[in-house]
């Protein structure tokens, strides 16, 4: 429990050192490995201390990124289960060897040896992602300043949050987090970051309760345009895009998007300096050939291989134009409300929330999110 909570802002743990090679008994101390710097009895004690921390790292380390980085390979030093999950990473036999099913990592296939061979680097990727609540067990808590920032960086989100507060509180269940701020009136506010929402109960078991029952709404309505805009951002990806995905919008590149309605699914090209000053186009080929040359000219190769069907919106002003300009902000009100829906998905963080939801269980929670409330 105390390295846990020690560690609970990092991300992923390395475990290293020599190993040696207490468990081989042909290639160790007495085949002169170390010369004649420790024995074979030495070499086997230093087996074992290795060997018990690997232990102490299964218990404490078991759902998390663990690295286990040693010079000798893992069976030299332990007759231990390589731990699901973990990735083992040695040298020393000069024999390269590599095995990766999804579950079982063992990355030992680049031995340089001692001459005649050419020396490059190899990498894998690890997650740079962790939640500081993740031992937390389900319930309603009051957290620090500090926690919950902390939380939001543990997911790569920048939050700044010095609002004046009387409680901070979190919501855990199933893996799914709310957060409230109470003030001095002891109104509750919903935490959208560092943004507040106004809620119309202030008790906070309400929110507990329905939890579950309004993320399974959510997801049921939004998963369909979520499986469309990565369709459209793998398509943006197969000529050379970007394929970024935030809110609404799907990048091409810094000044090139597409805007995916969530109502109607329709694609609106677009080049823009900032929020205001926007260029749409009549399609995604007058967007790239005019504003995106080298982008073009692959577009056009998927286009004759593949012929995919993209739905463009079309609109009066555009039929006999190439492009206008357009100074109305209305795709960005519309994003940033995706945005917020979007960390139920990527982050398990409900940001938004409509009373409506528990009233009506074939309601389109999508429209009712996105469009302005009649009062």
């Amino acid at each position: 429990e105390v390295l846990r909570k020690l560690t609970r802002y990092s991300n992923f743990f390395i475990f290293g050192g020599i190993g040696f090679s207490g468990k081989n008994e042909n290639f160790n101390a007495s085949s002169g490995i170390y010369r004649n710097v420790i024995s074979r009895d030495e070499e086997i004690k230093e087996s074992k201390k290795i060997d018990t921390l690997y232990k102490k790292v299964c218990d404490v380390f078991y759902d998390k990124n663990v690295i286990v980085l040693t010079h000798m390979p893992f069976k030299d030093w332990s007759e231990s289960k390589q731990h699901e999950y973990f990735c083992y990473v040695s040298g020393h036999n000069h024999r390269n060897y590599f095995f990766d099913n999804g579950v079982k990592r063992i990355f030992s296939d680049n031995q340089i040896g001692y001459k005649g061979k050419q020396v490059y680097l190899k990498n894998f990727p690890i997650s740079y992602k962790y939640d500081c609540f993740f031992y937390y067990k389900d319930g309603i808590y009051e957290i620090s300043r500090e926690e919950y920032v902390e939380f939001n960086h543990g997911f790569n989100i920048t939050c700044t949050f010095t609002r004046a507060y009387k409680s901070l509180h979190m919501i855990k269940r199933n893996n799914l987090y709310m957060f409230f701020i109470k003030k001095d009136n002891n109104k509750l506010y919903l935490l959208n970051g560092g943004l507040l929402s106004k809620v119309s109960i202030f008790n906070l078991n309400y929110y507990w309760d329905n939890l579950p029952l309004i993320s399974d709404k959510i997801k049921r309505d939004i998963t369909k345009y979520i499986a469309y805009q990565q369709k459209i951002s793998d398509y943006v990806k197969s000529f050379g895009g970007d394929g970024s995905i935030h809110g609404a919008i799907v990048d091409i590149n810094f000044f090139n998007h597409i805007f995916v309605n969530p109502f109607d699914f329709s694609l609106t090209p677009y080049y823009a300096t900032d929020m205001n000053n926007k260029k749409v186009y009549r399609n995604l080929s007058l967007l790239l050939k005019n504003e995106c040359h080298d982008l073009y000219n692959e577009y056009l190769k998927i286009v004759k291989k593949d012929n995919p069907i993209i739905k463009f919106k079309k609109t009066n002003s555009l039929i006999d134009k190439d492009y206008i300009f357009e100074l109305e902000t209305f795709i960005y009100k519309i994003s940033n409300k995706i945005y917020t829906l979007q960390y139920l998905y990527e982050k398990n963080v409900l940001r938004c929330w409509k009373d409506n939801f528990l009233k009506d269980n074939d309601v389109d929670l999508l429209k009712l999110i996105l469009l302005p409330d009649k009062n």
